[in-house]
């Protein structure tokens, strides 16, 4: 037998949904004006659930699946080795979905986004699991905080044996893999960079494509292979 309903309580129901889909179309606009940085600028702002973060990298994955295994088992360890950037989640959150197991208590764990991100990409291999976009965009930001301790700073780190600008060019190529701009070869990837290093930062020591590329070479690899080119 059917509960009985009050009158009016359908058209309720419709009009609720109706703003429900109003404010969901609204965030969805929204979004869309936000530049690939805006995003990651916001996610990394505020701590996270560890599942939450999961999501988040796997979502900008080929195969979401696998990274999403694979940055599970990532975080595992990084709980086991006492990592600093986890939190206890507040016990007003909510259960969990089924659906996303987790080992260990990582399920009931918070975390800082932007230390886990940079203890992803310190683990020669887990770093594969961050996404293109997520590295190019920390990129920028370091580069835009060394630049603002003067040039020195940024122009005097790179390739062993004389200061070159390489950080610089590594940056630059890290933000063209994750917009897609990648060269597929490393010549001429490296041939463009040492033009883009010429107007960019004229006051940035020169640098040949030739030793450019033996410093990049490894980075334009594995950008190769997360681009699948």
């Amino acid at each position: 037998m059917q509960a009985n309903r009050q009158p009016g309580s359908r058209q309720e129901d419709i009009a609720g949904r109706v703003v429900r889909l109003a404010n969901a179309e609204r965030r969805v606009v929204m979004l869309s004006r936000l530049t690939e940085n805006d995003k990651w600028a916001r996610a990394l702002l505020e701590p996270m659930s560890v599942m939450g973060y999961v999501h988040l990298l796997a979502s900008h994955q080929i195969d979401p699946k696998a990274a999403r295994i694979g940055l599970v088992d990532a975080l595992a360890l990084a709980r086991k080795t006492g990592e600093s950037w986890f939190i206890r989640m507040p016990e007003s959150w909510p259960e969990p979905a089924p659906e996303e197991p987790s080992p260990g208590d990582l399920d009931r764990l918070m975390l800082h986004p932007r230390a886990a991100t940079e203890w992803l990409l310190r683990m020669p291999m887990r770093r594969r699991w961050v996404p293109l976009t997520l590295r190019a965009y920390l990129e920028a930001t370091k580069q835009s905080g060394e630049s603002s301790k003067g040039a020195d700073v940024v122009y005097r780190t790179g390739l062993a044996g004389r200061p070159t600008s390489r950080d610089l060019c590594e940056a630059e190529m890290r933000r063209r893999a994750g917009s897609g701009e990648l060269l597929t070869t490393l010549s001429a990837e490296c041939k463009y960079l040492v033009e883009w290093l010429t107007k960019t930062h004229p006051e940035a020591p020169l640098i040949k494509a030739k030793s450019l590329g033996n410093g990049l070479r490894d980075v334009h690899a594995e950008l190769k292979k997360d681009l699948k080119l």
